[in-house]
């Protein structure tokens, strides 16, 4: 695995997944646009906390993979160029975050008959245009087309220290485990005076503790200790664990988030833990992975950041433009047959990105890139 191309099979499979799942629970919740209403729907709705988990996963996905490839490059090459490191996520991120923050802020107010949800422009210019779409999300200055950049913007805050912590850091696990316990450490402060202290009259510090909440470098620290253990132990370690032991905590740890049992503030530490469980199983278990691993997966898994961002452009230009096609007919099956829509719709136009936009970005990134992954 420390030779060659970085490469964990299966991964794509559950990028798409975690993709997908976000399409659909999206879709579910703007449906009253399209006409529906709950007792329409209705039966779908203990789905919509799957969301959340589902960016959850992103957020340890994204630490896991990084945090792996940061420490290859720095047994390879002695140092980790961090300037490389920005220009790579530079060329990855930015090119459809920026498409999308054209669209949602020049193209849709000219559109007739178009709710754009501009509210205060000069503030979301300045707070979408620079990465703090998550304080976007917290001051209640989301728009839908944007909405989904909260957790973009959580990722590149990220990787804004990231790197800094992985150069200077002489023990991986050691560092990783000061940053998680360092912001449980902050948050738990923040909920204290938030709740206890000043009783949420503070608005401050009700805003300062729901950005620290929002922004889960906690995740991707715990999703970076995977990668730390697999890296420096192998996958013997992890496959001598008996399978039983895994899932069973698996499926109590499901459960757990289904019946919503939260542990105060330390339900994402759970999901954390289960997702990097997840992610460990696969990259050990070869039957596994190549049962993940085929030709749909990896195509849906290489356009998992267009279904993410763009799907969301569909649902609105579908309900502004398309909901007589639904409105007059608001049953289940019509219901699914507008996931179906926008299902299809999103991965249509995410290939057409991947494949005619951010193609061309992605080929300027192998010329800083010292430690191949796919």
């Amino acid at each position: 695995m420390k030779e060659g191309k970085i490469h964990f099979k299966g991964f794509n499979a559950m990028r798409a997944i975690a993709a997908l799942t976000v399409v659909v629970v999206h879709t579910l919740e703007f449906s009253d646009m399209f006409g529906f209403n709950d007792l329409t729907v209705g039966v779908f709705r203990k789905i919509e906390h799957f969301s959340y988990l589902a960016v959850d996963f992103f957020f340890v996905l994204s630490g896991f993979l990084i945090t792996y490839l940061l420490m290859v490059e720095k047994e390879k090459y002695g140092k980790i160029s961090i300037r490389e490191f920005y220009i790579r996520r530079i060329l990855r991120i930015w090119p459809l975050y920026y498409l999308l923050f054209f669209i949602a802020f020049v193209v849709c107010p000219f559109l007739p008959n178009f709710d754009a949800e501009i509210k205060n422009i000069g503030i979301q210019l300045l707070l979408y245009g620079t990465f703090f779409a998550n304080l976007a999300y917290v001051l209640g200055q989301q728009t839908a087309i944007v909405g989904v950049t909260w957790s973009v913007a959580v990722e590149e805050q990220f990787y804004l220290i990231w790197p800094y912590f992985s150069k200077k850091a002489s023990n991986f696990k050691h560092m990783a485990l000061k940053v998680i316990f360092g912001y449980l450490s902050v948050k738990f402060f923040l909920f204290v005076l938030d709740r206890f202290v000043f009783h949420e009259k503070n608005q401050f510090i009700h805003v300062l503790f729901q950005f620290v909440e929002v922004t889960k470098i906690d995740l991707m620290a715990i999703g970076a200790l995977g990668s730390i253990y697999l890296y420096n132990n192998g996958p013997s370690k992890i496959q001598a664990i008996n399978k039983y032991i895994i899932i069973g905590f698996l499926l109590f740890v499901i459960w757990f988030s289904y019946q919503h049992f939260y542990l105060t503030q330390f339900y994402n530490e759970i999901h954390g833990i289960l997702f990097t469980l997840v992610l460990l199983i696969i990259a050990t278990r070869p039957k596994i992975a190549n049962l993940l691993e085929n030709r749909l997966s990896i195509f849906l898994g290489n356009i998992s950041y267009g279904i993410y961002m763009l799907h969301m452009v569909v649902v609105v230009f579908s309900a502004t433009y398309l909901k007589f096609l639904w409105a007059n007919n608001p049953t289940l099956e019509s219901f699914i047959l507008l996931e179906l829509f926008v299902i299809t719709v999103t991965i249509f136009i995410s290939w057409i990105s991947y494949t005619f936009f951010e193609k061309r970005f992605l080929s300027l990134k192998k010329k800083f890139t010292k430690v191949q992954s796919g």
